[in-house]
């Protein structure tokens, strides 16, 4: 049986078009993780999972996640570490590289695509928003990933640990940056139970941040996806 010409070339547009399509599929950059949030909060192990110091490269790093013996927290924003501790009542924030994890959830994005949410952004609708607009930038949601918000609160508390106790804090009526994993697939290992995300949040200039517990966005606030 003799395949003409045109038989070819229709068969070749096929698996143009297939290759295409599998070039256009999900795209996540990848995420790790140290150590397991179950164990902290059952307290059965509070010990050092990771030495943030020995993650390399550590350009476009970026990760959270409470200091061994909940002693503080960690936010590593863009590789620029926000280490915060509470001293005298109040937060106070090194960059010191020198610093060890319970556990720890980190990615590492150079670049990143920008949705604006023209509603009210909160803690109880973030994942929704994420798994109704993720998708337009191909990311997959059988995936973890990391994602950023920004934009003026209205209302937000958060928590530094000290001495193994919540120090609660607020920002509100102020410009605020998030970031954030997410996963369907990691409950009890970097995100909560029965939570798909896990938040660390600061302020625009970083001289406060902490593990996010509850926010309000005003409409207008940006999400940030990683464009790998």
């Amino acid at each position: 049986m003799r395949i003409n010409r045109y038989q070819i070339i229709i068969s070749l547009c096929f698996i143009i078009s297939l290759l295409a399509n599998y070039a256009a599929q999900a795209k996540n950059v990848d995420v790790h993780w140290s150590g397991q949030i179950k164990d902290v909060h059952n307290g059965n192990d509070l010990s050092a999972h990771i030495d943030i110091n020995d993650i390399e490269p550590k350009t476009n790093l970026w990760a959270i996640g409470p200091i061994e013996f909940l002693e503080g927290e960690i936010t590593i924003w863009d590789g620029l570490p926000l280490i915060a501790k509470v001293i005298n009542h109040k937060i106070e924030i090194s960059h010191d590289w020198q610093t060890k994890a319970c556990f720890l959830v980190y990615s590492r994005v150079n670049n990143w695509h920008k949705i604006t949410i023209e509603k009210e952004l909160t803690n109880n609708n973030i994942e929704s928003v994420i798994e109704n607009t993720a998708h337009k930038f191909n990311l997959s949601l059988n995936k973890p990933f990391a994602f950023q918000l920004k934009g003026q609160a209205i209302k937000s508390q958060f928590h530094v640990m000290h001495n193994k106790q919540k120090i609660v804090f607020q920002l509100n009526e102020e410009p605020i940056e998030i970031i954030g994993f997410y996963s369907q697939s990691h409950q009890g290992i970097f995100t909560h139970q029965n939570s798909n995300v896990h938040m660390h949040i600061k302020n625009k200039k970083g001289s406060v941040c902490g593990h996010l517990e509850s926010f309000i966005l005003k409409p207008g606030a940006k999400i940030f996806y990683p464009n790998k």
